[in-house]
């Protein structure tokens, strides 16, 4: 992935991507119990404009982005809030792949069960 070397600009405009990272929590005895999520939103620096988009890093020596104005789908954004959108909007297709998956291998398993159990009869 291409990185970004030159200094950013001090007047730089800046992009915002949510991201969600989970935590385990412990009981008092240190035996897991679940997971706590927590939200970030990191800035991006706009570094370079081009009529289809821009280019934007979170720093010097980090990993260059992609942003393609007006798409549906975009890494970063121009506010806090439709970063947040975004976000939501990721984990819900998220959440409907893991659905789907879990459907699958529910329905995998009970195959196999089926199988194991004809071998009894």
């Amino acid at each position: 992935m291409k990185k970004w070397y030159a200094p950013i600009p001090e007047d730089a405009e800046v992009l915002y991507r949510a991201e969600v990272s989970l935590f385990g929590t412990l009981d008092e005895f240190d035996n897991p119990v679940g997971c706590r999520g927590s939200v970030r939103i990191d800035k991006y620096y706009v570094v370079k404009k081009t009529p289809n988009g821009c280019w934007v890093t979170l720093g010097l020596c980090c990993p260059v982005h992609f942003v393609r104005t007006g798409a549906r789908k975009r890494f970063a954004w121009p506010t806090e809030r439709e970063a947040l959108e975004s976000l939501v909007a990721r984990m819900r297709n998220y959440v409907g792949h893991c659905e789907r998956r879990l459907k699958e291998a529910k329905a995998k398993l009970s195959a196999a069960e089926d199988y194991v159990n004809a071998l009894d009869d």
